[in-house]
């Protein structure tokens, strides 16, 4: 396959890097930042079908993007013929070629590598996407040996479109698994006997399945025989690896690992355990991993979990280790205590205060340094930051105190926002050995690392516990508690349940609740009541717009809105309204900020409209989306007001009068939600098809096809013109008047548009229609135009969006999105300032609120790779 030219869109085709049955891989090259991508080619030979596939790839890689064992994907795009997937360089070579050139991998080494590609599918499934092709070549190395997965081509995406026919096999047959061969259901499971095929490999060499010179005898033995244990073809496999592999290569899916986060949970372990080499780090390991740039605590305090570990039973720690503070002394409550559970910190520090007390005037040191770390780490636990250096002072002094106390005075300064005693505390704690020591260097490097993605900070936390457990479990029991943000919600609720006095573990598993669809507005109440009373008598912090968020999804308003009112401020409902969407969508709930939006009427006054007014460009849009308001700032040429006239003029007189406000509010640039609730209004007062054809119209001007496709079946069935009702979108194409009419040229086009011939399209819409032509064919044909205006020279196509929204106005958003995509694009290829190519972006990326189709986003996307980084 040879590449269209030199170069497409941006980028510049170096060399072909291979060759597959879709199309071809380019080494390309971006034309401004000289940054080099491979270009995913597609063969402009293939059908409907594959065209589909690879649509389906591009969203696939686009939802599991960022993770750091998974290939990235940089943009895709479409120019003329060509359609092309942009994703990372990965300079190395495939699994596949490593394994043929160098033989199976050490059993230590294939465990490790799996794991990570492990690490990577689950990422994806989390995202909705399961792989369904696992094989060695599709998982690249790059030159240091990291493994990323590639080729989405077979993925399914949750809440897509199948593409594939009952009964079809999809996949490579020796890697499948058998519910593939037996073309049935597949889930997360599937993906784990691809992984268990994978680590097969990596130890044998060789699929766990041989092939049997037809795809259809492979397929029955993938479904029959059960693969021969690893260790048989590689003696030097262990059992334990054995067992697991099988396990991930059972024929039953339930048989298998439920998930492939539990595969590499499992490698992980075993082969801490098992493997060949120790695990357990020096603190010098650990450092390395701070190098990397792991994010540094947010909130959470160390516990005593268990047993202080000896340094006998620990021989990775370094010879200068910090002494074991003491036993606990009589009468002294310690995390974990079931007393402290019904405290309130109220409560709790006076306890320690008089423990304290009593140590004091007994001349008792040790206790009384006890009693001062458990109200160091109480203020933590309870929230009362700005108490814990007065707690914490008398320990500075104290060797076996000191390295803690000044880390947990560093922590409680970034959560209290105080930055120079911040940093003042952490350099010192970081300078003591151990383990305080080398958290307070994790924690100063976190803050020159700030922004690093979640899923890369939560695979390095997962590779620092994997470490620190080699130290002692009470290491690893320490740092979960102090990594507690970026661990996933089952590990949180674990520590949270193991230690259910922290108000601070309540709040941070309430913040991750939030974005979990399954947590009801009862269960975030109740786990933010109990940090309530855990720190009372004050509030912890982000208590009230968590409390708000919760209110809101529970659908009281009337009880979120107070909790957002500054005190002694008096602050308009529809203001606290907008805060409280807010609200929702940094925690996560899009959906319920736009339910809150809705309640905001059709317009806003006083606060509320001048906050909206400063507010950032995007939120103004997605506010305005929920209230149904149009696009400000759209100015309509001289032919909208007779467009608007004729569209009225040929509906039956009785629905002239209120379809007219209605078909004004479409060509104006309201939201569908906004239309839909009086195109029902106006079709529960009259039926018939002139109500259909409007419906149908104004429902797929919005892309709500769905809407579009009922109301076009109705007027079908009520007798409309068929050649009206297949130009709106009915499935067959109806006879066409004998006549050479407007009708006649407009479902010709139609049918020309539908198997892919733009040009003659527009050889029969270019010649303007009869003068005595129904008003819906001037609409039609201006519509027909700028679908088929793609094979138009550039110019030419603007020309013809401009002239089309002169007629439609926003009645059809498709129309003013081209156009504005052409403008956008032409401005790029001049070089245009930055500031207005952003410009451009914005108000295209507005139009989103009325065209809403899936391609649309995918073509927008691709547009925002050409933008210049912000």
């Amino acid at each position: 396959m040879r590449p269209p030219a030199t170069t497409l869109g941006p980028y510049r085709l170096l060399q072909r890097l291979g060759q597959g049955g879709m199309g071809a891989v380019y080494l390309a090259e971006h034309t401004q930042t000289r940054a080099r991508y491979a270009l995913k080619l597609l063969s402009s030979a293939l059908g409907e079908e594959e065209l589909a596939r690879f649509e389906r790839e591009a969203q696939a890689m686009a939802a599991v993007d960022g993770h750091p064992y998974l290939v990235r994907v940089h943009g895709c795009g479409r120019e003329g013929r060509h359609r092309f997937l942009v994703q990372q360089l990965v300079e190395g070579r495939d699994l596949a070629s490593a394994l043929a050139e160098g033989g199976p991998l050490p059993p230590a080494e294939a465990a490790a590598l799996v794991a990570q590609v492990a690490r990577g599918v689950s990422h994806a499934h989390g995202r909705g996407v399961l792989h369904r092709d696992l094989k060695p070549a599709n998982v690249l190395l790059d030159r240091r040996g990291q493994p990323k997965v590639s080729d989405f081509g077979l993925a399914f995406v949750a809440g897509a479109t199948t593409l594939t026919r009952t009964g079809e096999v999809l996949g490579t047959p020796v890697y499948m698994a058998p519910e593939q061969a037996r073309a049935e259901a597949c889930d997360e499971r599937t993906d784990v006997y691809g992984l268990g095929a994978l680590l097969y490999a990596c130890l044998t060499g060789q699929a766990p399945i041989a092939g049997r010179g037809s795809v259809l005898a492979t397929l029955a033995a993938v479904d029959e025989e059960a693969p021969a244990p690893p260790s048989t073809l590689a003696p030097g496999v262990p059992p334990w690896l054995d067992e697991l592999c099988l396990r991930a290569l059972d024929k039953e899916p339930a048989q298998r690992f439920p998930s492939a986060q539990a595969l590499a949970e499992a490698l992980e372990r075993r082969g801490a355990v098992a493997g060949g080499r120790s695990l357990a780090p020096t603190f010098a390991a650990l450092g390395a991993l701070v190098g990397a740039g792991l994010l540094g605590v947010l909130w959470g305090s160390a516990q005593e979990g268990a047993p202080q570990a000896s340094p006998r039973s620990t021989p990775a720690l370094p010879a200068r280790s910090t002494p074991a503070p003491p036993q606990r002394g009589p009468g002294l409550l310690r995390a974990g205590d079931p007393e402290l559970v019904g405290l309130r910190a109220s409560e709790l520090f006076a306890r320690l205060e008089a423990t304290l007390a009593a140590a004091e005037a007994e001349g008792d040191e040790e206790l009384a340094l006890e009693a001062r770390l458990e109200l160091l780490r109480a203020c933590l636990r309870r929230c009362h930051y700005d108490r814990a250096e007065a707690r914490g002072r008398p320990l500075f002094v104290a060797p076996a105190y000191r390295a803690e106390a000044r880390y947990l005075c560093g922590l409680a300064a970034v959560l209290d926002e105080r930055g120079a005693d911040a940093l003042r505390h952490l350099e010192q704690a970081a300078s003591e050995p151990g383990f305080w020591g080398a958290l307070a260097q994790v924690e100063l490097a976190a803050r020159r690392a700030r922004g690093s993605k979640p899923e890369a900070l939560r695979v390095r936390v997962e590779e620092l516990l994997t470490l620190a457990t080699g130290l002692g479990e009470v290491y690893a029991e320490r740092l979960r508690l102090h990594l507690s943000h970026v661990l996933d919600a089952r590990r949180l609720r674990e520590l949270h349940e193991r230690y259910s006095d922290d108000a601070a573990l309540a709040v941070g598993l309430a913040e991750i609740d939030f974005r979990d669809p399954s947590r009801s507005a009862r269960d975030l109440l109740s786990l933010l009541e109990r940090a309530r009373f855990l720190a009372a008598p004050r509030e912890p912090p982000n208590y009230r717009s968590l409390r708000a968020g919760a209110e809101a999804l529970a659908g009281n308003i009337d009880a979120a809105l107070p909790l957002l009112e500054p005190p002694g401020a008096s602050v308009s409902r529809q203001r606290l309204q907008l805060q409280l969407g807010v609200e929702l969508e940094a925690l996560g709930r899009p959906l319920a900020a736009q339910r809150v939006w809705r309640g905001l009427g059709p317009s806003l006054s006083g606060g509320a409209a001048r906050a909206f007014s400063q507010a950032p460009e995007a939120l103004r849009q997605r506010v305005g989306r929920a209230m149904g308001v149009p696009l400000g700032g759209v100015r309509f040429g001289p032919g909208f007001a007779a467009s608007l006239a004729g569209w009225v003029a040929e509906l039956p007189p009785g629905l002239r009068e209120q379809a007219a406000s209605v078909v004004r509010l479409a060509m104006e640039g309201y939201t569908w939600r906004y239309l839909e609730e009086r195109i029902e209004a106006l079709g529960r007062v009259h039926e018939g098809p002139a109500y259909e054809l409007l419906a149908a119209e104004l429902a797929l001007g919005r892309s709500a096809e769905g809407a579009a496709a009922h109301h076009v079946t109705r007027a079908l069935a009520l007798g409309a013109d068929p050649v009206r009702c297949f130009v709106l979108g009915s499935s067959e194409a109806p006879p066409l008047p004998r006549d050479e009419g407007a009708a006649h040229t407009l479902g010709q086009a139609c049918v020309q548009l539908r198997q892919g011939q733009s040009q003659a399209a527009l050889d029969l819409l270019r010649p303007a229609l009869p003068a005595n032509s129904p008003d819906w064919t001037r609409r039609a044909r201006w519509m027909l135009i700028v679908m088929a205006s793609d094979c138009l020279p550039e110019q030419l196509a603007q020309d013809w969006s401009a002239k089309a929204f002169d007629e439609l106005g926003l009645s059809q958003a498709l129309v003013p999105f081209l156009s504005g995509r052409r403008r956008l694009l032409a401005r790029i290829r001049e070089s245009a300032p930055e500031a207005e190519l952003r410009s451009h972006f914005t108000k295209l990326a507005a139009l989103l609120r009325l065209e809403e189709g899936a391609l649309t986003r995918i073509d927008l996307a691709a547009i925002s790779t050409l933008l210049p980084p912000s």
